[in-house]
C-alpha cells in the first residue's frame, strides 16, 4: 500500500511539473511568435522618456460607470506599480472566449484586436499596449501611457469601448517611463 501512495504521489508530481513546464512553454511561443501584441508602442516606444506630470493630475475616483468599473491597483499583486483596472461590467468575451485558458490563441487574438482598435482611437495619448497578465489570473490587454493628465481621458475612452462592445473583460492601464519624483 505504501508503494502504491508512493507511486501516486510521484506521478501527480510529475503532472504537476509537466503542467507548468507546458504552460511556459506556451507563454515563451506567444511572447516570440510573429504578429504577437505582447507590446505594441504607439508613439516609438518610451526608453529614456520621463512621465509628464504626477498622480495629482489623474482625478477618475474608483467606482461604477456606464459599462465598466474602475479600480486603481491590483489588490492580488500590489508590487505592479502604479495602474489602473478598468473592468467591463457586459456579458461577452473577446472573441467570445472566456474560458479558453490564460493564453488561449482565440482569447489572444480578441485581445489583439481590441489593441488594435484602442490604439486606432487614442494612439496620440498611448505609448504602448500589451498583452500580459491581469489582476484576475488570465490574460489582459494592457494600455501604457506617459502622460498623467491624458490618463482619464484612456480610462475613459477605454470603458466606453468595453460598454460599446458588452464585454467583461479586464484592461491593465500603467504608468510608464522614468518615474518623475512627486
Amino acid at each position: 500500500m505504501a508503494r502504491r501512495s508512493l507511486r501516486s504521489e510521484t506521478r501527480s508530481r510529475v503532472r504537476t511539473e509537466l503542467h507548468i513546464a507546458a504552460l511556459l512553454a506556451l507563454a515563451t511561443i506567444l511572447a516570440l511568435a510573429p504578429g504577437c501584441a505582447c507590446f505594441q508602442p504607439t508613439v516609438g516606444g518610451v526608453e529614456g522618456r520621463k512621465q509628464e506630470g504626477t498622480s495629482a493630475d489623474f482625478k477618475t475616483k474608483d467606482g461604477v460607470y456606464d459599462g465598466y468599473r474602475v479600480e486603481r491597483g491590483c489588490a492580488e499583486h500590489p508590487d505592479r506599480g502604479v495602474l489602473v483596472r478598468v473592468v467591463g461590467t457586459g456579458t461577452y468575451c473577446f472573441e467570445g472566449e472566456c474560458d479558453d485558458g490564460h493564453f488561449g490563441a482565440k482569447r489572444v487574438e480578441g485581445l489583439q484586436r481590441f489593441n488594435e482598435d484602442i490604439r486606432k482611437e487614442l494612439g496620440r495619448w498611448l505609448s504602448g499596449t500589451g498583452i500580459g497578465f491581469g489582476c484576475e489570473p488570465r490574460a489582459a490587454a494592457h494600455a501604457y501611457v506617459l502622460v498623467w493628465v491624458t490618463l482619464d481621458r484612456v480610462i475613459h475612452a477605454i470603458g466606453a469601448h468595453l460598454r460599446e462592445e458588452g464585454v467583461r473583460e479586464e484592461v491593465i492601464v500603467a504608468i510608464e517611463g522614468d518615474t518623475v519624483p512627486e
